[in-house]
């Protein structure tokens, strides 16, 4: 394994503060009696890192269905809302007057259709004493089933106009959270046109994995989730079998924990997903100093010296023990607890853990 090198600028502050501020550098002097640890490998899991984004169980893009003006919109990006919370109402006035028109086109054809059932009552029973013909019956009796027609797609009509009217008013279908809003008050909404998006439920990770990667996962298995520096044991709890063509991956959604705050909706997410086992350096998490702005430990040398030298831990961690990723091998020394007034280049008597 490769050594970390230290920037020069590092470097040179790390000796130039040995020599000014402890004269230990040099050969005469003080000693200074420390505990080491010898780096053993560890075993850690492999893994494959890749991108995701947070988003929930329920996502609904509210649109408007007939259109019109918003007149109202009390909800902003942000807001907590309930089930039946109302967001929005778009085109309201217009589904009132096409109420009012649909009501009095139906109560015509009612008193249409009432008029002509009486005159088909009267030419049925002069129809049976013979006093009119068959060919005058048969007319007025076509225009009482026109009557019939005309009646019930006025009442459809109604009913629809009613619907259109409830429409009208957008209500929230669960609660959650309005994660975007796209038109404000005043604007106008064309049919269809996306209003607001409402998110709700948990909180999920969606991500597309390759086909090599997704034959390797099983629904229920524990990955590891970092976003905004937060980390997170999900779980898997769908696999979309169905390859996107164009990408060559499959979907796969992840549950987060139920944690307060949860993640915030939109935001960027890594996923490492397990794929086997390897050894890496490890070592106690008391040899971890910070040096210069950087993360590293005290290498103790052949010679009985010690060097500051930067290290790149893994995000696994077993207790109290890190591993590395790179800086470290196994069967090196390093100083446990350094103290401030350690140095690169201080003599030790190294002190073994266990001793």
């Amino acid at each position: 394994m490769k050594r970390l090198r230290v920037p020069a600028l590092a470097t040179l502050f790390l000796l130039t503060t040995a020599c000014a501020r402890h004269p230990s550098a040099t050969s005469t002097g003080p000693v200074f009696r420390v505990r080491v640890a010898t780096v053993l490998p560890l075993p850690i899991t492999r893994t494959v890192t890749i991108p995701g984004q947070v988003t929930r169980e329920h996502t609904a893009l509210l649109a408007s269905r007939e259109g019109g003006f918003i007149t109202l919109s009390p909800v902003t990006a942000g807001s907590h809302v309930r089930r039946g919370t109302l967001l929005a109402v778009v085109g309201q006035a217009g589904a009132r007057a096409r109420l009012a028109q649909a009501r009095d086109q139906s109560v015509a054809a009612q008193l249409n259709l009432k008029e002509a059932e009486k005159q088909e009552q009267r030419y049925r029973a002069l129809y049976r004493e013979g006093a009119v013909s068959t060919h005058e019956y048969e007319e007025i009796h076509r225009r009482y089933e026109i009557a019939r027609a005309q009646a019930r797609a006025a009442r459809a009509g109604w009913t629809a106009a009613q619907a259109n009217l409830s429409y009208a008013r957008i209500r929230a279908p669960f609660p959650g959270l309005v994660a975007r809003r796209f038109l404000h008050e005043g604007s106008f909404a064309a049919p269809g046109a996306p209003l607001l998006l409402l998110v709700g439920g948990a909180s999920e990770v969606r991500t597309a994995v390759a086909h090599s990667l997704y034959r390797m996962l099983r629904i229920g298995e524990s990955v590891t989730v970092s976003v905004d520096q937060r980390t997170y044991e999900a779980r898997i709890i769908r696999m979309v079998g169905a390859q996107n063509p164009a990408t060559e991956t499959h979907e796969v959604r992840l549950l987060l924990p139920a944690t307060d705050p949860q993640p915030a909706y939109g935001a960027l997410a890594t996923v490492d997903f397990p794929v086997g086992h390897r050894s890496a350096p490890g070592i106690p998490r008391s040899a971890l100093i910070r040096r210069a702005g950087l993360l590293g430990v005290f290498l103790v040398s052949p010679k009985g010296r010690i060097f500051f030298q930067p290290v790149r831990p893994t995000p696994q961690t077993r207790g109290s023990e890190i591993t590395i990723a790179a800086g470290l091998q196994p069967g090196d020394q390093v100083v446990l607890h350094p103290r401030a007034h350690l140095e690169n280049g201080t003599r030790i008597i190294p002190v073994p853990l266990h001793a």
